[in-house]
């Protein structure tokens, strides 16, 4: 069954509490700055890890790119952490 983006949407809504609700993008970025530094990583270092440019790293951070799943994937054992941890809103 082939799912409308809007409802893919609405079903993600349910996922987010709406206080926490931002662009998945931008969130990912987030969470990419948070578990690098965690690890005392530079942005040169995760992307030497993560086989990408410094750049896409950078970009990924600042939420303006969209990352592959691919992407998502080689960045979270990069960062040894699970892939939907990258995708999930913190408390902090």
């Amino acid at each position: 069954m082939l799912v409308k983006s809007n409802e893919w949407h609405a079903d993600l809504s349910a996922v987010i509490r709406p206080d926490q609700r931002m662009n998945l993008v931008s969130l990912f970025g987030k969470n990419i700055r948070h578990y690098r530094l965690q690890k005392g990583m530079t942005q040169e270092q995760l992307a030497i890890k993560a086989s990408m440019e410094r750049g896409y790293v950078s970009e990924l951070e600042r939420g303006i790119r969209n990352p592959t799943v691919d992407a998502l994937g080689r960045l979270a054992v990069a960062l040894d952490v699970e892939p939907p941890k990258l995708l999930e809103p913190r408390a902090d």
